[in-house]
This record gives C-alpha cells, sequence and structure tokens, in this order.
C-alpha cells in the first residue's frame, strides 16, 4: 500500500505567516450569519451547474469557435490542477483542520454541502482549488465570448470563491492559485482557438456549408 505525503502542515504555516491565523476556521466565525453562510453554500453548489450549463448553451447556440475556446479553457484549467495534485497533495483544511458543523454555518444547503464533501471528494486535491479554476474559467469565457450574462455570474462565483474558505473546503492559498490559473487558462484557450481557426479553418466550417458539385460525363 502506498503512502502519499500531504502538504497541509506547509500550507497551514504559510496561510498563519500571511495572515495571523488559519482563515478556513475564522472566516465563518468572524462572519457568524447563518444566512450569508446559506448564500455561500449555494454559490459553492453552483459548480456543478456551472460545469455543465453554460458550455452546453455555447454549443447549443453560439459559434462553434465559442464551444472550443470554452471547452478548451476548462480542459486547461481541469488538467493543470490535475497534474499540481499529483505533485503537490493536500487534504484540505476541511480534513486537517476543525470544520464547523452544518447547523451553525446555514439552514439547508450546508447540509447538502458537507454530505457531498464527506462522501464523493478526493483527498489531496485541494491545493489548487478546481472549483475556483473552473468557476473563473467558465466566468471569463463566456462572457468574452457571449458578451452577456454577466449578472448571474456575479451573483455566483464570487460567492462560490470566498465559499470554498468559508466553508473550510480550501485554504485561501489554494483558491487563490485556482483563480490564477482560471485566469491564464482563460487567455491561453481565447489565443489558441483563434490560431486554430484561422489554421484550420475547413474543419470547424458549419456542418454542411461545403457542397458536393455532382461529375458530369458529356457524351460524344
Amino acid at each position: 500500500m502506498c503512502n502519499f505525503a500531504f502538504y497541509d502542515t506547509q500550507l497551514q504555516r504559510m496561510e498563519e505567516e500571511m495572515f495571523g491565523c488559519q482563515p478556513a476556521t475564522e472566516f465563518s466565525r468572524v462572519c457568524d450569519y447563518k444566512v450569508i453562510g446559506e448564500y455561500l453554500h449555494w454559490c459553492y453548489f453552483s459548480f456543478y451547474v456551472i460545469l455543465i450549463l453554460p458550455i452546453a448553451t455555447l454549443w447549443w447556440r453560439y459559434p462553434r469557435e465559442s464551444f472550443i475556446t470554452l471547452a478548451t479553457a476548462q480542459l486547461l484549467a481541469m488538467t493543470s490542477c490535475s497534474f499540481t495534485w499529483i505533485y503537490y497533495p493536500a487534504k484540505g483544511p476541511y480534513w486537517t483542520l476543525d470544520p464547523r458543523p452544518a447547523e451553525q454555518v446555514g439552514y439547508f444547503m450546508s447540509y447538502i454541502v458537507q454530505f457531498f464533501v464527506e462522501g464523493g471528494s478526493s483527498l489531496g486535491t485541494a491545493c489548487p482549488s478546481s472549483h475556483c479554476a473552473v468557476a473563473c474559467v467558465v466566468c471569463i469565457t463566456t462572457v468574452w465570448e457571449t458578451g452577456r450574462f454577466h449578472v448571474p455570474f456575479i451573483l455566483i462565483v464570487p460567492g462560490l470563491w470566498l465559499a470554498t474558505v468559508y466553508g473550510g473546503f480550501h485554504y485561501v492559498i489554494d483558491s487563490f492559485i485556482g483563480i490564477g490559473l482560471g485566469v491564464c487558462s482563460s487567455v491561453i484557450a481565447k489565443i489558441f482557438t483563434r490560431l486554430w481557426i484561422a489554421r484550420f479553418q475547413h474543419l470547424v466550417e458549419v456542418e454542411g456549408s461545403t457542397q458536393i458539385i455532382p461529375v458530369t460525363h458529356d457524351r460524344v
């Protein structure tokens, strides 16, 4: 059986040096309002909607280039997170510190979120936060490509970022690195897609735009 070294102690030490405390445990205690906690847990849970709905919308209603850009950005973000988890695994504060029980930080969604975290989260995937990375990618790229949906993202994505620390699911460092990866992935995906479309335009033409001209043979 393999024994993995987790880097939570190092992350906690860095957070203590930067903030003088552990924000993953102190944030919810300082901002001890269950209404706020409920809203933030709703935002955190909305990650699963953000992961699917925007890319489905771009595929269904917008140019192919927009869909390819968002798909590429999401792939870059998740791949970057996954490689980092391999070489720098961390369990996260939910498993190494003292998380607050659901009844203290919300009314309904706190129970749902903690149920999913305890039943389905993978240990070692705290740093960077894929929630922050993917939410950032989807927000930037979708607004970039459509010029719409500003309000839903403003209402949800910042709350999701805050919820990663408020709920004790990630360290602040995890979240900031995730946001940074999201921004970089969005920019790289945009540049890559433009170059790819320009070089291989015939591969992304709208289906049916090319017509086959039948060959006729004139008889003498």
